[in-house]
């Protein structure tokens, strides 16, 4: 595909209404119903196996963004954080959450994962 047509593409791919920015606390609200749709589908469609475990990863973003994350000391500088539950043998991921700056405190994020 070319350079041209994604543009085309993504200038029109929406998945919330803007009007509803200023009403909204959720840094997300732009791609919450994807996410959840995506986390539940990941959630139903596959059973893991007895070895989970939970990962962090790095979404490379150097954009402006109010949650991007800064860690000199990952080959990835700037990204979004991602909080992960997988399974250890395959890989596949059963739940994530979008660190978006307003996530408590460890304990509670791994109690929400799994």
């Amino acid at each position: 595909m070319s350079r041209n047509r994604f543009q085309l593409i993504q200038m029109y791919f929406h998945f919330s209404d803007n009007n509803a920015a200023g009403t909204n606390q959720d840094c997300l609200y732009k791609i919450r119903t994807i996410l959840d749709i995506v986390v539940n589908n990941f959630r139903t469609n596959y059973t893991p196996d007895r070895e989970i475990s939970l990962d962090e990863g790095m979404l490379g973003w150097r954009g402006r963004l109010r949650f991007r994350v800064y860690n000199p000391r990952k080959i990835t500088k700037y990204g979004i954080l991602l909080r992960m539950v997988c399974e250890s043998s395959t890989g596949y991921i059963c739940n994530l959450q979008i660190y978006d700056g307003k996530c408590g405190p460890l304990t509670k994020t791994v109690g929400f994962l799994l």
